[in-house]
């Protein structure tokens, strides 16, 4: 899955992932970094944070072991997984990517522009991103991400 070179334009440690999101860890090397984060086991690649969320049919849990041996070096979650995984335990998981998200966008964006409406969205992002791109450094989500675990 690519996202457009993220990993390259921020350096995000694994130590302000813990600070963000105010967890407790256990076996981290503080000092990683962080390219991406999913909530997707089979999405998860060298150095992303897998993010444990719990739906009507599974828990999260189930699959972190899956997205440690893909690569992640990082997982969020509101239980133990197990020993030796990096892990930051949290009381809410989402909660915890939303905070997680709103720290590093303070920290490395300067603008954001968000566009709202019914029809165009997506066209309307890619028309911008590709203007303003001419003049200065853009990131733009791939696709459409409209949703509170798609957006953070």
């Amino acid at each position: 899955m690519s996202y457009q070179g993220v990993p390259e334009l921020f350096e995000r440690k694994i130590s302000e992932v813990l600070m963000a999101t105010g967890g407790c860890a256990t076996d981290i090397n503080a000092n990683e970094n962080i390219g991406i984060f999913v909530i997707n086991d089979k999405e998860a690649e060298k150095n992303c944070c897998y993010v444990s969320v719990n739906g009507k049919n599974h828990k999260g849990n189930e699959f972190a072991l899956n997205a440690i041996s893909r690569g992640a070096s990082l997982v969020i979650s509101e239980e133990e997984i197990g020993d030796k995984i990096p892990l930051i335990k949290v009381k809410d998981s989402i909660k915890a990517l939303c905070d997680t998200a709103e720290y590093f966008r303070k920290k490395e964006l300067e603008y954001v522009i968000a566009i709202t409406g019914s029809v165009g969205k997506t066209t309307t992002k890619e028309l911008c991103a590709n203007v303003l791109s001419q003049a200065v450094r853009v990131h733009k989500t791939d696709g459409n991400k409209n949703s509170i675990i798609g957006l953070p």
